[in-house]
């Protein structure tokens, strides 16, 4: 299957990633270190990445990037590992749980970022067995 770069679907992509990321163009600008109008205009077409900003997008956000550029495989690098390897590791179960709490009492990218690396620490100092508490609540608090 030959595989080319198709302009209007890699602005399709752009904005499906920025829907999946939950974050305000702003924030997603701020961590590309470029200007939201600039962001907006690589979203509504107007223009296209360079190699730097394309090279920022995938790391920042382990955006795999032969979907973002062609359009296979998953939208993040890690998705597939991720998903196995959760279900093998109660540290990143606990972690992941963590990450949904945060997430969905509106946390920001910061404040979840240090609860993690807290949760993270607590877990592992723990040895993330039973006398860790399965509830994701009690590792951060």
């Amino acid at each position: 299957m030959n595989q080319t770069f198709d302009t209007v679907v890699f602005t399709a992509r752009l904005k499906s990633l920025e829907s999946a990321l939950g974050s305000t163009r702003k924030v997603i600008a701020e961590r590309l270190d470029i200007r939201p109008q600039t962001l907006k205009s690589y979203i509504d077409g107007a223009a296209l990445p360079n190699a730097k900003v394309l090279a920022s997008i995938i790391s920042e956000f382990s955006v795999n990037p032969y979907w973002l550029l062609l359009g296979s495989g998953e939208m993040f690098a890690n998705e597939t590992a991720r998903a196995v390897s959760t279900e093998q590791d109660p540290v990143l179960r606990r972690l992941e749980g963590v990450e949904t709490m945060l997430v969905r009492h509106g946390a920001s990218p910061e404040e979840i970022r240090d609860a993690l690396r807290m949760a993270l620490r607590t877990l592992t100092a723990a040895g993330a067995d039973d006398e860790v508490s399965e509830k994701p609540e009690a590792a951060v608090s």
